[in-house]
């Protein structure tokens, strides 16, 4: 009877080791999911300060070469 008992209580220990594990791996997971759709909501907006820059330096090109053309002709 002894060795049955031992073993009941070396499976819970198993049993409780597994659902540790499982709870850890779950809670590390989620982590690096949140983490990488941090990421990319930050590359995104990173992408569209970037694009409004650029559009807003062309323009400044545009308007400054149509200015420098009216100067010549005129």
């Amino acid at each position: 009877m002894v060795g049955k008992k031992k073993e009941n209580g070396d499976r819970r220990r198993v049993d409780t080791s597994i659902a540790r594990a499982n709870a850890t791996a779950g809670i590390s997971v989620v982590f690096a999911g949140i983490t990488v759709i941090n990421a990319l909501v930050g590359m995104k907006d990173t992408h569209s300060v970037n694009t409004s820059i650029t559009n807003n330096e062309e323009k400044e090109e545009s308007e400054s070469s149509s200015l420098m053309s009216k100067e010549k002709s005129g």
